[in-house]
């Protein structure tokens, strides 16, 4: 027990996104077949034995458990620094994806990065999450418990990947709602939050050319410490601008005028006019680009052209998430703006 300590606590220094604590926290919740905290179901684990031999085993086997989770952490966060696919769960909702990582890992290691099964599962398991994000409590999120259910036992793999392919359209519930959820949010005029911030990063590395580099999860976490590479939103017509009441109600925090930004260029950006802005967006970044260009085309940026930027990455969300039957975009009855 002493020695596996002494293992948890060398790893644990090259563990950044998380502390011990929580380390604890994830393990207990992939292997517990209990609910309650970590202390109180390895209580009720060893309540079960029934001689003080076997409760010395079952401790001992417990820390050496303990001690091969730390490692699995410190070797999964090396590969969610360039790994979509393994660190978009992660990204989306670390609490219910680290315990199901960290019990794939321990069965099947670095596969994870090039079994196509292991791959389609967490595409899956990316889906379900992002979907959940629109559901506001409407729909439950049984990770964790399907992750207690995963063993190396023949068939539970597969019986896994099953039930996250058919919950993508029906979430874990089986709710026929699910993706109208989805639907309904981007069919309105409000999406100024953290979960368009992901999905703009997505459609950054959509636009990008094949062998292009891509915007990596390390840079989309920022795992250095200049705050000038945060990830954030930029307002294409910036938030300060003199608008009208419509404008401001449908189209200021729309989708379409919302761009994927580091901070220190969205600082720098400030409040200036689109037109003067896009002289600005020649970065490496290719919806900058895309931006720069409709508005060096069209001469202005208005109701109009977020509209159309809109239904571009409304169909792109519907392509790499799977949404199904697509949402009217409507432009409400108002003047020309011109900004």
């Amino acid at each position: 027990v002493e020695r596996s300590f002494g293992e948890i606590y060398r790893l644990i220094e090259r563990i950044s996104l998380m502390n011990e604590d929580t380390v604890l926290g994830h393990h207990d919740r992939a292997y517990s077949q209990h609910w309650d905290t970590p202390l109180e179901n390895i209580k009720r684990h060893l309540s079960s034995s029934d001689s003080g031999e076997a409760r010395v085993n079952e401790i001992t086997d417990y820390a050496k458990a303990l001690a091969a989770t730390f490692q699995h952490v410190v070797d999964l966060e090396k590969i969610i620094q360039h790994d979509e696919v393994v660190a978009d769960p992660i990204i989306l909702d670390a609490s219910n994806s680290w315990p199901l990582l960290i019990k794939l890992y321990r069965h099947h290691g670095e596969t994870l990065r090039s079994a196509p099964p292991l791959r389609e599962l967490l595409r899956n398991v990316e889906i379900v999450l992002l979907k959940l994000r629109f559901q506001h409590g409407r729909s439950s999120n049984d990770l964790i418990g399907l992750t207690k259910q995963l063993d190396d036992s023949p068939g539970k793999l597969e019986e896994l990947c099953q039930r996250m392919s058919r919950s993508v359209s029906q979430g874990f519930r089986w709710r026929g709602d699910f993706d109208q959820k989805v639907e309904s949010a981007l069919d309105g005029d409000y999406h100024y939050d953290p979960t368009y911030r992901y999905i703009l990063w997505k459609y950054e590395n959509n636009l990008r050319q094949s062998g292009d580099t891509q915007v990596l999860p390390m840079e989309y976490i920022n795992s250095v410490e200049n705050r000038r590479m945060d990830s954030t939103i930029e307002h294409i017509a910036p938030q300060n601008g003199d608008y009208p009441e419509e404008f401001r109600k449908h189209w200021l925090n729309n989708l379409g005028n919302l761009l994927f930004m580091p901070r220190g260029l969205n600082s720098s950006l400030s409040d200036q006019p689109p037109v003067e802005k896009a002289k600005r967006l020649d970065t490496s970044y290719a919806s900058h680009r895309e931006v720069r260009r409709i508005i060096e085309i069209e001469g202005r940026w208005s109701d109009s052209q977020i509209a159309a930027r809109k239904a571009d990455l409304v169909k792109f969300m519907q392509a790499r998430w799977k949404i199904q039957r697509s949402p009217e975009i409507t432009i409400p009855n108002l003047p020309p703006v011109t900004l």
